[in-house]
């Protein structure tokens, strides 16, 4: 919106690296070395058949995941989820 004089609206300006890339101190003052010794769901380098027979040896209940270094893409990360039965993969 313009001000009482009529001016047009201006942007505001864009996030300074400082705040753009800000990550709570919460998330990231747990102690942990690195991402697999804090979160139960990240299980490193893994294939698409090896996330199945883990998740199916776990339960394999609706809703279920992990995530996983990519053995396709160096780099990337998939998801692994079950649904209704089968695992599904995300990347």
């Amino acid at each position: 919106m313009g001000d009482s004089n009529g001016s047009p609206p201006t942007a505001s300006p864009p996030l300074t690296p400082e705040l753009e890339y800000r990550v709570p101190q919460r998330m990231i003052s747990s102690g942990a070395r690195s991402l697999d010794e804090s979160c139960q769901w990240f299980h490193g380098k893994m294939t698409r058949s090896e996330a199945e027979e883990v998740l199916r040896q776990n339960g394999g209940r609706n809703g279920q995941f992990l995530v996983r270094e990519s053995g396709s893409s160096y780099g990337d990360f998939a998801i692994s989820v079950v649904h209704e039965g089968s695992v599904v993969h995300y990347q």
